[in-house]
Parts: C-alpha cells; sequence; structure tokens
C-alpha cells in the first residue's frame, strides 16, 4: 500500500509532467484560442492575409483547404499568414498546430514551411516552424532576427532521429516558449530545442504562417496544403488588469505591445469633447474605439468594450475639449 508521502507523478502524452501548488491544488490551465480559424470557400481577409508573387503562384482557400503554390519564377512564392499575431506570456506556452498535407515531396530548388512565425517580405523573422527543402528534406527551425538555426532529419533527438514526409495529411505541433519548444508530428516528439546563452527567437509574439517559396527559376511548381491552422495559449487568456485616469486633453502611451481593454469610465466631458483609443503606440492609426464629439454631461458613464484586443499597443487621447477617462485594460 502506497504512504501518503510517496511520489505520485502524472504525465501527459507528450511527456509534460503535473504540477501542484504548495497548497496541494492541482495546477489546470485551460486552452485558448489566440489566432486561426477554419478554412471556407474563400479568404476571410479579416483573419488571414493571402500574397503570392511570380509566374504560376497563388494563395488561397478553396473548399476549406488553403492551398500554397510557388509558381516557377526565382523569388517566386506563395504565402497565408494570420492578420494577427498570437500574443505570448512567459508563464503560458503557445502551441502552433496545423494539418499540412505536401502534394510533391520533392521540388528542386522550393522550401516549404509552416509554424508559428512573422515574415519580413518573405524571410522569416522571428519564431518556429517546420520546413521541406527541394531534395524532401524535413528539418525543424527556430528563428531569431531572420536567422535560422536548423537541425535536419537523421540529427533529431526526439523519439525519432529522422522523418520521411510523405503525400498524406499530418498533424504537425510546435510547443514554444522562452525555455524551450517541442516538434511533434501525430502526437510523436520529433525533436526538442532548449536555449544557452541566447534566445531562440527575439519575439514569441508571432502568426500562423505558411509559404511556399523558390530559390531559383524551376520548372515545376511547389505546393502545400493547410487544412486547418491554429495557435493556442496553453494558459487563462486574462491577466490582473490595471487602470490609467487621465484628466482634459492630453495623449498617453498607455502599453507596448498586446493587450485587451476591458472598460472605460468617463467623466465630465466638454462639448465637443473627443476620446479616442488606438491600437498604436501612438495617436494615430487603427481605432479601436472612439466617443465622437460629445455635448457637455456632468453625469458619469461606463462603456464596456468586452475584451477588445490590441496588438501594437494602446493609446489614449482626449483632444478638443475636457473630459475625464479612466481606462482598464492588461
Amino acid at each position: 500500500m502506497m504512504s501518503r508521502f510517496e511520489e505520485v507523478s502524472l504525465i501527459d502524452n507528450f511527456g509534460f509532467q503535473n504540477q501542484f501548488t504548495p497548497m496541494r491544488d492541482m495546477k489546470v490551465t485551460e486552452p485558448f484560442r489566440m489566432v486561426g480559424t477554419t478554412f471556407g470557400a474563400s479568404i476571410d481577409t479579416f483573419h488571414w492575409t493571402a500574397t503570392n508573387n511570380g509566374a504560376g503562384s497563388a494563395s488561397g482557400v478553396a473548399n476549406s483547404i488553403a492551398t500554397l503554390t510557388s509558381g516557377t519564377a526565382n523569388d517566386g512564392y506563395g504565402q497565408l499568414l494570420t492578420a494577427q499575431q498570437a500574443g505570448f506570456e512567459f508563464a503560458h506556452p503557445l502551441m502552433f498546430r496545423a494539418a499540412i498535407r505536401i502534394t510533391d515531396v520533392t521540388i528542386a530548388d522550393c522550401t516549404r514551411r509552416w509554424g508559428g512565425f512573422n515574415v519580413s517580405g518573405q524571410t522569416p523573422a522571428n519564431g518556429f516552424c517546420f520546413s521541406l527543402d527541394g531534395a524532401g528534406t524535413l528539418s525543424i527551425n527556430s528563428i531569431s532576427d531572420s536567422s535560422s538555426t536548423s537541425v535536419e532529419s537523421g540529427s533529431f533527438n526526439g523519439d525519432v532521429d529522422s522523418y520521411v514526409v510523405d503525400t498524406n495529411v499530418h498533424a504537425y505541433e510546435i510547443i514554444f516558449f522562452t525555455m524551450g519548444a517541442w516538434f511533434y508530428i501525430d502526437d510523436v516528439l520529433i525533436h526538442k530545442i532548449t536555449p544557452t546563452t541566447v534566445l531562440m527567437s527575439e519575439s514569441n509574439d508571432v502568426c500562423v504562417a505558411l509559404t511556399s517559396i523558390n530559390s531559383a527559376t524551376g520548372t515545376t511548381s511547389g505546393t502545400m496544403e493547410c487544412w486547418n491552422g491554429i495557435i493556442i495559449k496553453l494558459g487563462r487568456e486574462i491577466t490582473s488588469p490595471v487602470s490609467w485616469y487621465q484628466a482634459g486633453l492630453g495623449t498617453k502611451l498607455l502599453k507596448i505591445g498586446f493587450g485587451t481593454v476591458h472598460s472605460l469610465a468617463v467623466s465630465n466631458t466638454s462639448n465637443n469633447a473627443v476620446i479616442t483609443l488606438y491600437d498604436n503606440t501612438a495617436a494615430s492609426g487603427t481605432i479601436l474605439w472612439s466617443s465622437g464629439s460629445m455635448g457637455a454631461n456632468a453625469v458619469p458613464f461606463n462603456v464596456d468594450l468586452h475584451g477588445v484586443g490590441f496588438t501594437i499597443g494602446l493609446a489614449l487621447q482626449i483632444l478638443t475639449a475636457n473630459a475625464n477617462a479612466t481606462v482598464i485594460f492588461e
């Protein structure tokens, strides 16, 4: 019979061990979708950005499948990114998951990539991805400031040391945060990387990214399919909110980077006062909410924004006439 002090460990199918608080409560989190949606009959431009360039290239959606085609031109490409990035918090790793099908494994001078990463033009900038080169060799990659560190099939350190890509659809996953990245195919650990003296990626705020790109002029076009693609946060979608009180005219940068606006409390508005919240680090660009020109009002009122998200930053501006505003955000 096991004593109450004997160690018991719960481990999931990814090899991650459970944790408990000092009060013996099991720590649990609910996965939360950050970016990525199912595909329909055409590109949903609010959620996805499709680009392509060169003869025969294409990037589009049909019959619930996204297809990326490089075409045959030198530097020709097809590319699909989520229109927003997934915001990263250190305590909660992100997980990229996609159903990917490679229609032709060996396409000379064509590289196909899929994962959670950002691009500068068509060049991977930061993040993590799988890639398949023109010879049909699979590799895993960490990307930092447009510099990639790659490990090819045959040198993987997971449950297998190599993987041969075929033309069937497979589930590809990357779980990543500052201290590690795990690469899986069909729930099998392919490779794990950990940092030593430098960051694996300068930013973990990334998109779902899918690219098929040529490095030379070819006669054959490289194609890949994505049946679904998503990034999930392995943790709560909210943090502890904070607030800022602005009295009278002025502009205030409240946060740089990702966050959420919860509500706005307005009081003592003068005639023609305008209050605006921007998704930016300055009072310009994408407007999250604007009061428009208000009439004089001494009665305070609240605006419930129901968790409106921002990605670049949060800036508050009160102009034209005085008003008081308290913004609650995280």
